[in-house]
């Protein structure tokens, strides 16, 4: 394992990065994105509101398919027994303090946990995977529309590429993953192209459109993102149909000398404390990130 590579923990209900690609684009759609990547505009502030989950057809779709065990008769998930204290008290590995422990990351169990049934929502107890439980239904529901499943390629299905033709579709700054744009459906589209990939031998990501790097080094115009190596939880595997990469990208001043001025080497020492921080590796004389980020305190898990 090189030097700068992660074994990062990484807390997500997600299997690998799905994007949806809508239709093509004309060239009238090209020219206006053209336009919006060299204009200049007030960014319109991100405001949200609480919404209870009753409104929702599957109010508890975080939870994935793997995870979805009947546990206490049906009334609760299994996601307690993996989002725990007890692994980080014992120093295992990576894994962080999920259940309150650490003031920085929270109580997971809390928010994953499956609110009480009532007749006004969707009763938790109810497992809405049911092509993984009942997957006949799937192939009766088929036989109605007159679709041969048996005729699908589902390999090419796999691999077919949605990503691009999302990211194409993205708006604003090209380096920036929040393009600030009011009525943008893309609005928080990670800002990575995957042109771009896969990462170089260091684990960077450089591209030779300059418009997307946010610095350049001794080996092209460097993005800012970088390839993560990192130990998921035993149901997240290939065996259970999960394949996932990472990539983290930290804020520009992570990047900076004090001055300003970007360099690798400062951002490689910045995302091996993050790396540190993660894994309960801080050594007591160090407290905070350096460079330009150096106002920035070291917390395990950030």
């Amino acid at each position: 394992m090189k030097k700068y590579s992660f074994t990062l923990f990484i807390l997500l209900f997600v299997s690998g990065l799905t994007f949806v690609s809508c239709g093509s684009d004309d060239n009238t759609t090209a020219q206006t994105l053209d336009e919006e990547q060299n204009a200049t505009f007030t960014p319109a502030p991100m405001i949200s509101e609480l919404r209870s989950r009753i409104l929702f057809s599957n109010p508890y779709a975080n939870i994935p398919a793997q995870c979805y065990i009947e546990t206490s008769f049906g009334t609760q998930n299994a996601c307690l027994f993996c989002h725990s204290n007890a692994a980080a008290k014992q120093k295992l590995g990576s894994t962080l303090a999920q259940a309150g422990f650490d003031e920085y990351i929270g109580n997971l169990q809390l928010e994953y946990a499956f609110g009480p049934a009532d007749r006004f929502s969707v009763s938790p107890n109810i497992n809405p995977w049911e092509n993984t439980i009942t997957p006949h239904k799937l192939d009766e529901a088929f036989a109605k529309l007159g679709i041969d499943a048996d005729a699908w390629d589902m390999k090419s299905y796999i691999q077919t590429d949605n990503w691009q033709a999302a990211y194409n579709k993205k708006r604003g700054d090209a380096k920036v993953s929040n393009s600030g744009i009011k009525d943008d459906a893309f609005r928080l589209f990670p800002a990575l192209n995957p042109s771009a990939l896969p990462a170089q031998d260091d684990g960077f990501v450089r591209t030779t459109n300059g418009d997307e790097a946010i610095f350049s080094d001794q080996k092209g115009h460097n993005t800012g993102w970088r390839a993560v190596n990192f130990m998921p939880y035993g149901i997240f595997t290939p065996h259970t149909g999960s394949v996932s990469g990472i990539y983290i990208r930290l804020d520009a001043k992570f990047m900076q000398e004090s001055n300003g001025t970007f360099s690798l080497d400062i951002y490689k020492q910045n995302l091996e404390l993050l790396e540190q921080a993660i894994q309960d590796r801080i050594q007591n004389d160090v407290t905070h990130y350096v460079g330009k980020a150096s106002d920035e305190p070291l917390h395990r898990g950030l």
